[in-house]
């Protein structure tokens, strides 16, 4: 059971030694044209890993700044929140007197 190779279509004579030649050339030339391909797509792939990279750090960055933001801001309601308690204990009072309410 062994296989025969190929056998090639064209006959090597001297009449279509440049269709071969040609033939050849166009095939290196299409490989040329792949590999300029590949190389293209293989820096653009890399590009795009570096910019998602790089948009992840900023995506991470921003989310403990909200953090942090939102921290502060609950932070600092709330101490606001005591203070106008507290005034309102003093003046509640105060204002009741001089509309002549009864106070506590």
């Amino acid at each position: 059971m062994s296989e025969e190779a190929p056998k090639p279509s064209i006959k090597a004579v001297p009449e279509t030694f440049g269709l071969v030649v040609q033939a050849v050339f166009d095939t290196q030339r299409q490989l040329g044209e792949m590999m300029h391909d590949i190389k293209t797509l293989n820096a653009n792939y890399e590009q795009q890993h570096k910019d998602n990279e790089e948009l992840e750090r900023r995506v991470d960055k921003m989310t403990l700044t909200m953090r942090f933001g939102w921290a502060l801001l609950l932070t600092l309601g709330g101490a606001a929140a005591w203070t106008i308690l507290r005034i309102w204990e003093i003046w509640l009072p105060m204002l009741q007197l001089k509309l002549g309410l009864p106070t506590k």
